[in-house]
């Protein structure tokens, strides 16, 4: 009997390391099967709803605009707001999960000229997030006058900046990335060299088709450039004469820019914008989605064309 104790006891160690590596093992399939292959990058799961909350004429509430992202079809959604939309902002995440929609991103604008200094709607939002226990990322954008002087004197305030903004992120366990939104800060090559100065290789880049026009005929080295950095990509309609907000299929340049952008292996997310003005924000995300499924089949993409029902 002493011996059978014995055996018992040294099986239970080995039994917990053996339980314990399964779990491992199941928890790291579960993460692969939810990361996005390139082959599945434009399905519609794959797809996150941006622009929608100050563009939307309907003026919906956290549970309309729930239920119209829901009856659209998106599973992710990013929080665009204005200073009015934030006292509902709480109740937009809880509203989110009450419907199984994941909170993919919330816009971090800095309007300020302040270094290592957030003012009171940023401070309002990291507040906000820590209290209901969010995790997402913080897609960060500068007010155009805070860099101001040499090369070097905006890369190292802008190095500075991001470097704060990464340690205050990361305390309540977010993430951050560089919004491209044109200007100095939304070039590629100053944003590539804001990541590396400041040493935060988990920091990513969110790139704009409407403002990238002036990338169009050099999409592909723009793409070798920022592909170890980019989250997320939104589309939009291009043509080289514009305008800047174009539905996506209405341009002449988007299906090359698809195939271009899958071509470089890229797996994140896929953006579908409703930036329209004095518009139901449902027409222009609808319409986007139908844009996108008719360049989808244009391109020989029929798999991905068939979730866009």
């Amino acid at each position: 009997m002493k011996n059978a104790i014995n055996i018992a006891a040294l099986r239970r160690p080995l039994f917990f390391l053996v339980a314990c590596l399964l779990w491992i093992s199941a928890g790291t399939a579960r993460a692969q099967q939810k990361k996005t292959s390139n082959d599945q990058l434009y399905f519609k799961k794959n797809l996150v709803a941006w622009c929608v909350i100050p563009f939307d004429s309907k003026k919906r509430s956290p549970e309309e605009r729930a239920i119209m992202l829901k009856s659209l079809g998106f599973r992710s959604f990013a929080y665009d707001w204005r200073a009015n939309d934030l006292p509902s902002m709480e109740t937009e995440l809880a509203t989110l999960k009450k419907y199984n929609i994941a909170l993919s991103a919330v816009w971090f604008h800095i309007d300020g000229n302040s270094e290592n200094l957030l003012d009171e709607t940023n401070e309002t939002i990291l507040n906000i997030l820590q209290k209901t226990n969010t995790h997402t990322e913080l897609w960060i954008n500068f007010n155009p006058r805070y860099f101001k002087g040499s090369q070097e004197e905006k890369l190292q305030k802008a190095i500075s900046m991001v470097r704060y903004i990464h340690e205050r992120a990361a305390a309540i366990g977010c993430t951050i990335a560089l919004y491209a939104h044109g200007g100095w800060f939304g070039e590629p090559g100053n944003q590539v060299a804001i990541i590396r100065g400041a040493g935060l290789p988990d920091t990513r880049v969110v790139y704009n088709f409407h403002h990238g026009h002036k990338d169009m005929d050099n999409f592909a080295e723009v793409l070798s450039l920022l592909g170890p950095y980019l989250s997320t990509v939104n589309l939009n309609g291009m043509r080289a004469e514009g305008p800047q907000i174009l539905g996506f299929g209405e341009g002449d340049r988007e299906a090359g820019m698809l195939k271009t952008l899958k071509a470089s292996g890229y797996s994140g997310l896929i953006g579908i914008i409703g930036h329209t003005e004095n518009e139901d924000v449902q027409l222009a995300l609808q319409r986007n989605l139908d844009g996108l499924k008719k360049v989808l089949l244009q391109i020989g993409e029929k798999k991905a064309a068939k979730t866009y029902k």
